[in-house]
């Protein structure tokens, strides 16, 4: 599967994202949308993605096709069939209403994650954390209190 992202200055999402929605809200691997299964259970997932593909990005039947090892041709069969599902299936629609739901909450995530990025605050390995000690009060009639990991008191 290739990973094709718009340019920071185009709005809207990638191919990921809308990857990302359809097989969350049908739960199904990503690596299993290059397959060659037909069973509706991964077919409308691909119509959709393909449906929203061209609705959201610039991406080209060429360049989906590939994205999918399939041939253009696969793509606009796929569009012309989601078109058709939209239509005349009331399940396909409202799955289809879900997703662009699932799809839109990812938008605002990616904003603040560039945002997080541009200044710096993501991309690097963040130091471990501090091992603090705590005294822990004697269960005996130890005198002296015990030092514990805050890490061996969790558990």
């Amino acid at each position: 599967m290739m990973n094709l992202t718009p340019s920071e200055s185009t709005a809207g999402p990638s191919l990921r994202d809308i990857e990302i929605s359809v097989c969350t809200y049908f739960g199904i691997d990503r690596k299993r949308l290059s397959t060659r299964d037909r069973g509706r259970d991964i077919a409308w997932p691909r119509f959709m993605i393909v449906h929203l593909a061209r609705e959201r990005t610039t991406l080209s039947t060429t360049q989906l096709g590939n994205a999918y090892h399939r041939d253009h041709t696969t793509i606009l069969n796929a569009e012309r069939r989601a078109k058709e599902l939209l239509q005349v299936d009331t399940k396909f629609r409202l799955n289809l209403q879900a997703v662009e739901t699932l799809l839109a909450c990812i938008e605002p995530f990616k904003e603040t994650v560039r945002a997080s990025v541009a200044r710096g605050l993501v991309g690097h390995t963040p130091p471990a954390p501090a091992q603090r000690k705590i005294d822990v009060p004697p269960s005996s009639s130890i005198a002296a209190p015990t030092q514990v990991s805050l890490f061996e008191a969790r558990a």
